[in-house]
C-alpha cells in the first residue's frame, strides 16, 4: 500500500497546435504593450474607408460609415465604439493574427455599429474591408449564426482550441442571450482550464449601447462571469460555493420543520 497519495501526471498544456505558445499563471504574465502607432491607424483606417471602384454602397452607409470613419482615422472627430472595434481587429489582422467573429447579425452588428460587410445596392456583391488591410494579413471572418446559442458557442469553443494563435469571439446579440448558452459557459469556458488545462477559449462579446437593454445585460454578465471561474485555492467557483451554502441552509431548515412536526 502506498504511504502517500500521488496525483497522476498532468497532460501537457502546450502540445500539437499549441507547441509554439508559452503560458502560465496570469500573475506571471508580463504586461503587453497594446498601443499602436499612427502608421497603423492610417493603414487600417484607409482599408475601412475604401470600396472597390464601381461598388454601389448605400448612401446612408457612405455618410455614416465611410465618411465618418475617414474623419475619425484622420483625428478630425472622436472614435465611436464601432470604429474602435474595427481598429482593434484591423491592427491585429495587420500583424497576421486571425480574427473570427460569430453571432446573430454579427456582420452588421446588433446596433448597426459594425457593418463589417458592405453590399452593392445593385448587384448584391459583398465587400469586407477588414479582409483588405494589407498583403499577407491575418484572415478575418464574420459569420452570421442562427439563434442556437449553445450549439454555436460550443462550435466556437472547439474552433478556438485548434486556433490558439488567433482571436475567436462569440457575440451574444443581447446580454440575456447568454442564458441559452449557459451550459457551455459553465461546463467549458469557465472550468475547462481547471479540468483539462487548455488556455484557449472563445471570448464572449455582449453587444452594448448606451441606454439600451444590451448595456444593462452586459453589466450583469460582466459581474457574473468571473464568479463562475474556479478559484485557484478551492477549485470550485464562487457560484457553486454559494449554491452549496444555500443548499445546506435549506436542508437544515427543512430538517428542522420535519423534526418539529414529528415531535
Amino acid at each position: 500500500m502506498a504511504s502517500r497519495w500521488e496525483a497522476p501526471p498532468r497532460p501537457p498544456m502546450f502540445a500539437g497546435a499549441w507547441e509554439r505558445l508559452k503560458g502560465g499563471a496570469e500573475r506571471n504574465a508580463p504586461q503587453v504593450a497594446t498601443a499602436v502607432g499612427r502608421e497603423a491607424i492610417e493603414l487600417v483606417g484607409g482599408a475601412l474607408t475604401r470600396v472597390p471602384e464601381g461598388f454601389n454602397i448605400h448612401p446612408k452607409l457612405k455618410k455614416l460609415i465611410i465618411e465618418a470613419r475617414a474623419a475619425m482615422a484622420a483625428g478630425e472627430k472622436p472614435c465611436d465604439w464601432g470604429m474602435g472595434e474595427a481598429l482593434a481587429f484591423g491592427t491585429l489582422l495587420a500583424q497576421g493574427v486571425r480574427v473570427r467573429l460569430s453571432g446573430q447579425d454579427s456582420r452588421r452588428g446588433t446596433f448597426s455599429h459594425r457593418h463589417s460587410t458592405f453590399f452593392d445596392t445593385e448587384t448584391e456583391a459583398e465587400y469586407t474591408p477588414l479582409q483588405h488591410v494589407r498583403d499577407k494579413q491575418g484572415v478575418f471572418e464574420a459569420r452570421d449564426s442562427p439563434l442556437s446559442e449553445a450549439g454555436v458557442l460550443g462550435f466556437e469553443y472547439g474552433y478556438s482550441l485548434d486556433m490558439p494563435e488567433g482571436l475567436t469571439i462569440w457575440e451574444a446579440q443581447f446580454g440575456d442571450f447568454v442564458n441559452a448558452a449557459q451550459v457551455i459557459i459553465d461546463q467549458f469556458l469557465a472550468s475547462s482550464e481547471a479540468k483539462w488545462h487548455p488556455r484557449e477559449r472563445p471570448r464572449p462579446l455582449a453587444a452594448a449601447r448606451h441606454g439600451g437593454a444590451g448595456a444593462r445585460a452586459l453589466e450583469r454578465a460582466s459581474r457574473s462571469f468571473p464568479s463562475r471561474c474556479p478559484s485557484r485555492t478551492t477549485g470550485r467557483s464562487a457560484t457553486s460555493r454559494r449554491r452549496r451554502s444555500t443548499s445546506t441552509r435549506s436542508g437544515a431548515r427543512c430538517c428542522g420543520r420535519t423534526a418539529s412536526r414529528s415531535s
